[in-house]
């Protein structure tokens, strides 16, 4: 999931646009070698919740589901020495995620064969209740398909990983499983946390406010890890790169938004900067075609920010380095309303709404100055939010308007003219506020103030 893909599609348009900043790669080993920098100084990020979605149909018993995690973890270990995989967490999942996570399992269920009776167990439990017996003849997929049991299900399989891959020189450390696993009593609650092969590394990863989705856990553990290294963690020691692995495009914005912020606290305090890049694992050509591959797109999330801010501001970046962060800014929030999975508005495109972006901190800068409370609100600020949602509101109707009169001056574009006209709301606006928030890490819990 994640923002729209496609021709037109946020990735795309990145890589078509700011090309110097991305990069392909067979492996994550591959893009850290290219970077001038060893496993030593390197930590790998992965997104568990992918990585467990990976296994091939074919792959049917519980070894072989093992065999394949374990290898994705080694193959993470010949680029870094600490490899650090996270799960989402549904109790600290946001409301308007879970809405989104209701829809795709309803859409899922009603391509689902109903099986007989005497086939349920053949295909194995639906909730938490279950032990080991109850599935080591059952294929994964079958129990996986069930929210109610994956998570009993990824604690089995990746502890089991954890204690495969387990070796000198190496840390692994997950984020968001139950170290009991499988053996966790039946109807007792699940305690999901920081495991690591470094008991050390437990205290300091652990978030000081519980975080529910993978894609911000990325960000934060690459966070904490900088401020550690920074301030004389051994176990960060001399780490220089941090490779984030994902598909779910949603990190595109995340991380640039986390780029802006660290390019303006090296500005003001000048901190040592250490580089990320963002890496995505895709696919071309046809299977079992002889132009079939797997390979990496590499963002380097440093060249990345610098190039769209050229883009943004033109002549006029380096004087206006005190909204940078501005810009990214309204570009997520621009993003956001092309397809995300909390809003959508027909007729917006990533290569047109990009563009609006531009011609707005090009001419128009006052515009970007409200939306510092993106990172500056708390949220016990009622009166505060409440003028954030005023002031984000009338940016994104700046936006949709300045997406409109672009569209209308394309050839054979009246169709995608009306349905932006038809499709767009206030209650999309406070969409976009709320999901630029939660971006910049304010989450907001009563999402049905803010549209949802």
């Amino acid at each position: 999931m994640g923002l729209v893909t496609g021709e037109h599609g946020v990735k795309q348009q990145l890589k078509n646009r700011f090309a110097g900043a991305v990069h392909e790669f067979q492996t994550l080993r591959a893009a850290r070698e290219a970077s001038g920098f060893t496993a030593e100084q390197t930590v790998v990020c992965l997104d568990g919740n992918v990585l467990s979605n990976q296994i091939p149909t074919a792959v049917n018993d519980i070894d072989g589901y093992v065999r394949i995690l374990s290898g994705f973890a080694n193959q993470a270990f010949a680029a870094g020495s600490i490899v650090v995989v996270v799960f989402d967490e549904a109790k600290h999942l946001t409301l308007a995620k879970k809405a989104e996570q209701d829809r795709r399992d309803a859409a899922r269920k009603k391509g689902q064969m109903q099986a007989s009776t005497d086939l349920e167990s053949f295909l194995g439990p639906k909730g938490d209740d279950f032990a080991l017996a109850d599935v080591e003849n059952c294929d994964p997929h079958a129990v996986m398909r069930h929210r109610g049991a994956r998570p009993r299900m990824f604690d089995m399989l990746w502890m089991r990983v954890f204690r495969a891959v387990e070796g000198k020189g190496r840390t692994l450390v997950f984020d968001g499983i139950d170290a009991a696993g499988i053996d966790r009593p039946i109807g007792t609650p699940r305690e999901q946390g920081i495991v690591s092969t470094d008991a050390t590394l437990e205290a300091v990863l652990a978030h000081a406010v519980p975080i529910g989705e993978g894609d911000l856990k990325l960000t934060d553990v690459a966070c904490v890890v900088q401020e550690q290294r920074d301030a004389g963690l051994a176990a960060f020691a001399g780490i220089e790169l941090i490779l984030i692995s994902t598909i779910d495009t949603d990190s595109l914005a995340i991380e640039l938004i986390n780029e802006a912020a660290k390019a303006e606290e090296r500005r003001l305090n000048d901190c040592p900067p250490m580089r990320t890049m963002l890496c995505f694992k895709e696919q071309t050509g046809k299977r079992g075609g002889d132009d079939f591959k797997n390979a990496y797109a590499c963002f380097d999330m440093s060249l990345l920010l610098d190039q769209v801010l050229d883009f943004l501001f033109a002549d006029n970046k380096d004087e206006s380095v005190h909204l940078h962060r501005h810009a990214i800014a309204l570009l997520s929030m621009a993003w956001t309303l092309c397809g995300s999975d909390f809003c959508s508005v027909k007729g917006c495109r990533p290569d047109i709404m990009t563009d609006v972006c531009g011609v707005i901190c090009k001419t128009d800068l006052q515009l970007l100055l409200p939306l510092a409370a993106c990172w500056e609100l708390q949220r016990a600020d009622i009166d505060g939010l409440n003028k954030f949602k005023r002031d984000a509101c009338a940016i994104v109707d700046r936006l949709v308007s300045e997406a409109g009169r672009v569209l209308g001056s394309m050839p054979r574009m009246a169709r995608s003219v009306a349905s932006l006209k038809n499709e767009y709301s206030n209650t999309e606006a406070q969409k976009a506020a709320w999901v630029s928030l939660y971006w910049h890490g304010c989450e907001l819990k009563e999402v049905e103030k803010w549209g949802f």
